[in-house]
């Protein structure tokens, strides 16, 4: 299936609330994706918890009372830096939500039903499968592995205390499967010419 233009930029939208949603979701979304937490703790964050220096996240309500620290790339700490200082108040003003410390200002059973709400949005009309908000979890799982990183580094970049539960992410497509063997085979072909030889 081929997708559908993208969906405008928040910048474009016709109506405020309709660009602070899209503008929220996009800051959840590079968020999640740097650092794959999960809803939940997304929700459970507070401003204090960013040490924008340091480029990390004290995740303080992980799942199970699991305390750990998240880190931001630049591109992610640059995008949250600008909805602290330019955009989070907006956000609760047209919310009319109260400005209690917490990042996005709710909890997470309203905040995780209302990212998942505008996923599907911006997934129908991109004509893409609808993906929840956990999928970043695993895309950041899976892309880490992909792209040589530690199992155990990766255990604990997403907070499990179990190594089987890290493991989902070792599947592996037939693709990678082809090209593995093609790389790594002892019979790879090295270019000799006369296979008798």
């Amino acid at each position: 299936m081929k997708p559908k233009l993208p969906l405008r930029s928040f910048s474009e939208q016709a109506h405020l609330k309709a660009a602070l949603a899209l503008y929220r979701l996009h800051v959840v979304a590079e968020l999640m994706y740097a650092t794959g937490l999960r809803v939940s703790e997304v929700a459970s964050l507070a401003v204090s918890d960013i040490d924008f220096p340091r480029s990390t996240i004290a995740v303080r309500e992980g799942k199970g009372g699991y305390q750990r620290v998240a880190f931001l790339d630049e591109f992610a700490r640059e995008v949250l830096r600008l909805y602290v200082e330019n955009v989070r108040v907006h956000v609760f003003n047209e919310w009319n939500q109260r400005n209690d410390g917490l990042l996005f200002g709710t909890g997470w059973g309203r905040f995780g039903k209302a990212v998942n709400a505008e996923l599907a949005k911006a997934c129908a009309s991109c004509g893409l499968p609808v993906m929840r908000s956990h999928g970043f979890r695993h895309a950041v799982g899976f892309h880490l592995l992909r792209a040589g990183c530690n199992i155990r580094h990766i255990q604990s970049i997403l907070g499990h205390r179990r190594l089987r539960n890290t493991e989902v992410y070792t599947k592996v497509e037939k693709e990678d499967l082809r090209h593995v063997v093609d790389a790594c085979h002892p019979r790879r072909w090295t270019g000799i010419r006369d296979a008798s030889t």
